[in-house]
């Protein structure tokens, strides 16, 4: 019974979880305070299946041979799908736990009726066309100047032109990116300490439909290493963080406004909303026979390692772990490093996006930077935030 809560209880917050209305887009666009989500009572449970059914149509012509499994899966949502909105509104548990294809059907209809989009970005800026339309577009689109300022300081991390993960710019010279990224794109000498591979850089383009590259910028010395990382095996009581520094460039070719980092915590209480930002990459074949990461596949039309962004929330872990944040956005393998912004507060790093679990609960885990400021590396006397303000990194006030 437990099992099914947990996992009913994530779904329910995602499905019937959403305001969209104007007056709540204002009010994110004016205040980071004001971000919970409440409840929809009278969600159009026909509609959201009618979406999703339409979105699965369209993935069908375009992927033909892909189109026996969603023409299947349609069918399952037009057969079943008001009768367990239903179930899962109400909580009736024992509908889940007669039909438990159904919570494979419920992760399909959040990738498909606007819940959980992924958009690709153009020019920085978010390009709708390429998500499924629902009720985010009005609530970003407030946000809109931010959001495209911040995506203007993501760059992939590239060996060689090879995608190898996320890193934003948090100061002229720094990034963040994930530790275990560094470990791929540098290895440790005699002494212990980290030397980068010379066709490690990061570029600040990569868009599929806009900027092909723009800023390359060549990876030059470590500024900060977090825990070493064994990638096969996520562990929680670790630091999946590091800091790089770059080769310096004239200033005119640095963003307009450099991310900052944010202090307070708070962006990760359950239920904020959030976006993850980076190049995500291909899952291959880790659940591949899942409906949901089909789906995502063919949504995100195959198309790996290119600037996106996806919008979630913050939601209660099923463990808790001190400076770890969970989310519910929509995320592939390969969103390594990827930024995470409290929605209103765009122009400071919230969050760094290490790992998430494709099975069930889904859920995705992210650094709380705020939490991490005072840590120090193996051996050495200044902590995270002495380093960040050596590079001149901006640190939030509250």
């Amino acid at each position: 019974m437990k099992k099914y809560d947990d996992k009913l209880g994530q779904y329910r917050s995602m499905v019937f979880g959403q305001e969209a209305t104007s007056n709540k887009a204002r009010s994110i666009a004016e205040s980071a305070e004001n971000m919970s989500l409440e409840s929809l009572s009278d969600i159009d449970q026909e509609a959201k299946i009618k979406t999703a059914i339409e979105t699965l149509e369209t993935l069908a012509q375009r992927h033909p041979k892909k189109a026996k499994l969603v023409h299947g899966i349609s069918r399952e949502l037009n057969d079943k799908g008001e009768k367990m909105l239903h179930a899962l509104q109400v909580n009736n548990v024992k509908y889940f736990e007669e039909y438990p294809k159904s919570i494979e059907l419920l992760e399909v209809i959040v990738r498909t009726d606007g819940t959980r989009p992924s958009y690709l970005l153009k020019n920085d800026r978010i390009d709708f066309s390429t998500g499924v339309k629902g009720e985010w577009d009005e609530i970003l689109v407030a946000s809109g100047d931010r959001i495209a300022g911040a995506m203007e300081c993501l760059g992939r991390i590239e060996l060689s032109g090879q995608h190898i993960g996320t890193g934003f710019l948090i100061a002229p010279d720094l990034i963040a990116t994930n530790q275990h990224v560094l470990q791929d794109v540098s290895q440790r000498n005699r002494n212990g300490n980290w030397e980068l591979r010379a066709d490690a850089v990061i570029d600040f383009g990569r868009e599929l439909n806009g900027i092909g590259s723009r800023t390359p910028r060549k990876l030059k010395a470590v500024a900060f290493a977090g825990d070493d990382i064994d990638p096969s095996s996520i562990d929680h009581t670790k630091l999946d963080l590091a800091l790089i520094e770059l080769e310096p460039i004239d200033t005119s070719f640095l963003p307009v406004h450099i991310l900052g980092v944010e202090r307070n915590p708070r962006w990760a209480d359950t239920d904020r909303y959030i976006i993850t930002a980076g190049y995500p990459g291909n899952p291959g074949l880790r659940g591949i026979g899942m409906y949901g990461t089909e789906v995502l596949s063919m949504i995100f039309d195959y198309n790996y390692g290119f600037k996106r962004l996806s919008p979630g929330k913050t939601m209660q872990t099923t463990a808790v772990f001190t400076g770890r944040a969970t989310h519910d956005a929509s995320t592939l393998g390969g969103n390594s490093g990827s930024l995470i912004l409290s929605l209103g507060n765009e122009g400071f790093a919230a969050g760094i996006h290490y790992g998430g679990r494709t099975g069930e609960p889904r859920e995705n885990w992210g650094h709380i930077l705020g939490n991490k400021l005072q840590t120090k590396p193996n051996g050495q006397q200044n902590s995270l935030e002495d380093i960040l303000k050596t590079y001149g990194a901006v640190i939030s006030n509250n």
